[in-house]
């Protein structure tokens, strides 16, 4: 609590890359780390949507970063 964003860049699903300038000019930000094989995330996924959807209208912008390996877990790639 109290730190700062460090920079970053990281390739997004669509192809560009998407980093910590996306998040300037936030009300709030969300960073979120996940994957797409931990069944808690799986559980939670459809709720943690409809939260980020909720407050967007509001001025929150929302990074998902998959910290995982996809060679090691595929199902945790792009």
């Amino acid at each position: 609590l109290g730190s700062n964003l460090p920079n970053f860049e990281l390739p997004n699903v669509d192809g560009r890359n998407l980093g910590s300038d996306y998040l300037n000019g936030a009300k709030a930000a969300l960073v979120v780390f996940t994957c797409n094989h931990c069944p808690y995330v799986k559980g939670s996924e459809e709720m943690m949507i409809k939260v980020i959807k909720s407050f967007e209208t509001k001025g929150l912008k929302t990074i998902a970063i998959s910290s995982n390996d996809a060679v090691k877990y595929p199902e945790d790639s792009f």
